[in-house]
């Protein structure tokens, strides 16, 4: 997968609209995700990630992002608020 196509897979997601996520922080995630390459200028690898790449990307991203808990939150009083 490369980079514009992980920018794109998590902006699909919505979560552009939070104030402090964007998409600088998605490449960071992207680009720290990829393992060292040694030659960059005869291949291509550095460009797409392995699916080992990609799930460590996607925890990166989750783990930056802040989702507010249900029950702290005042527009939900119970469980049943939250489903609906």
């Amino acid at each position: 997968m490369t980079a514009d196509a992980f920018v794109g897979m998590v902006g699909d997601t919505g979560i552009y609209e939070f104030d402090y996520f964007g998409r600088t922080d998605v490449l960071t995630a992207w680009n720290l995700s990829l393992q060292t390459q040694v030659d960059e200028y005869h291949q291509e690898r550095h460009t797409q990630m392995s699916l080992l790449e990609f799930v460590e990307a996607t925890c990166r991203v989750a783990d930056h992002l802040i989702i507010p808990h249900f029950l702290k939150d005042p527009q939900f009083k119970s469980l049943e608020d939250f489903k609906n």
